[in-house]
């Protein structure tokens, strides 16, 4: 194995995707949900490039959870996001795929706030921006398709690079 992959995902299916590309990189994959219990978390090797999808971004219900309190699913998605840097050899990369969405007539701006929240302990490097063609798709909910549908086709991958120079150094030079 060249080296090792953790994807941190809500979704089987994306899983999946992950678990196939390591295999096909000859990489080892580590998947993990978001309510990974710390005891779990403190198990997981050190990592070459970890891959999240924070969101599920078909399922209704997660939509709902996340604008019940937006503010505050940021500040655990971070927190969760801290933790699992320490995961992250030195000058390796994480990618965040996300979206921005509509919801209840109101804009959640979900991909700046998680890149520039982390940027406090990553350097962002690149986003890449790619349109997901969703007219395809047949399992999304009904609240999915508003007036802001073409907005929502768009998502983000923002990478990140962990670099000596941030806010845990005094821990890696403990944990070394």
């Amino acid at each position: 194995m060249k080296g090792r992959v953790l994807g941190i995902v809500k979704n089987k299916g994306y899983a999946e995707i992950i678990q196939k590309v390591c295999k096909k990189l000859n990489r080892e994959g580590i998947i993990i949900d978001f309510d990974v219990k710390k005891s779990e978390l403190e198990k997981i090797p050190l990592i070459d490039f970890i891959i999240s999808i924070p969101m599920c971004f078909e399922d209704e219900n997660d939509l709902e959870k996340i604008t019940q309190n937006f503010d505050k699913w940021i500040d655990d998605t971070i927190k969760f996001h801290e933790k699992i840097i320490l995961k992250l050899r030195l000058k390796k990369y994480m990618s965040i795929l996300t979206t921005n969405f509509y919801y209840n007539g109101k804009m959640h701006p979900l991909s700046f706030n998680l890149a520039s929240k982390l940027g406090d302990c990553l350097k962002l490097l690149d986003e890449q921006i790619f349109i997901y063609n969703t007219s395809e798709m047949t399992t999304l909910p009904k609240s999915y398709y508003n007036e802001y549908q073409s907005k929502r086709e768009h998502f983000y991958s923002f990478y990140f690079r962990r670099e000596e120079m941030n806010k845990f150094k005094a821990i890696d030079q403990f944990l070394s």
